[in-house]
């Protein structure tokens, strides 16, 4: 396994730690909040930066496992050399896609870390980390795009050459 593959199965383990972490949090504060016992605040800005991290730092290792969605009923029917041709295709917009909205991230993220900007809540998160959680995800998704999308290139290679 690679760095870069222990990488990628890294932050999906802390993908679902952080799931399992904010479903126990929130059934907590629930039960609190139910008994009359005690009541947590900030519980939506730990849940939507919980699923911005979550999401974000789980793609690259569902694309790698072949986990993402797909209409696979008509891809099964299509001759080889047009499957590989519309997956080359779907990884390099995959890459694309994913590589804009990394850009972009980093972009929100250092504005946001220049201004020092916060989040509304009472917890008063610095709004760079989750940005720079989610630009990370992406960026890495990106790479996992390009990078499948060449071991397919060279696969095709191989079999031509």
């Amino acid at each position: 396994m690679t760095l870069f593959d222990r990488l990628i199965t890294a932050m999906a383990w802390a993908s679902g730690a952080v799931f399992v972490a904010l479903s126990v949090y929130i059934t907590i504060s629930a039960l609190g909040r139910y008994f009359g016992l005690f009541f947590t605040r900030g519980n939506d800005d730990l849940s939507s930066f919980a699923l911005a991290f979550g999401s974000t730092f789980g793609l690259a290792y569902a694309l790698k496992i072949d986990a993402h969605v797909r209409v696979d009923i008509l891809f099964s029917a299509l001759p080889p050399g047009l499957r590989n041709a519309l997956s080359t295709v779907s990884l390099a917009l995959m890459a694309l896609f994913a590589g804009l909205l990394a850009v972009y991230g980093w972009t929100l993220c250092f504005e946001s870390f220049g201004l020092g900007t916060r989040s509304v809540s009472i917890v008063q998160t610095p709004i760079w980390v989750p940005q720079a959680c989610v630009a990370f995800g992406f960026s890495i998704l990106a790479l996992q795009a390009i990078r499948m999308m060449v071991e397919l290139l060279l696969d095709q290679l191989r079999v031509r050459g």
